[in-house]
């Protein structure tokens, strides 16, 4: 996880000096929805599975708005 977060940061930069914003939502929606379809492909409940990848989403979010 640290090493998402040393990313995350980079990222945030790349997007700063290129005046995106942090987030895509739709990015996101896109990608809950193909990992919810490949939990399933291995027989874990999707839901399950999404709500992990929010919060590591959040986690990544979260380290783009710090310095």
């Amino acid at each position: 996880m640290k090493a998402r977060v040393n990313i995350a940061k980079k990222i945030a930069k790349v997007k700063f000096d290129k005046g995106l914003p942090i987030r895509d939502e739709q990015r996101e929606r896109e990608l809950l929805t193909k990992i919810g379809s490949k939990a399933e492909g291995f027989k874990l409940d999707p839901e399950l599975i999404k709500r992990i990848f929010r919060e590591i989403i959040e986690l990544s979010v979260e380290a783009q708005k710090r310095p």
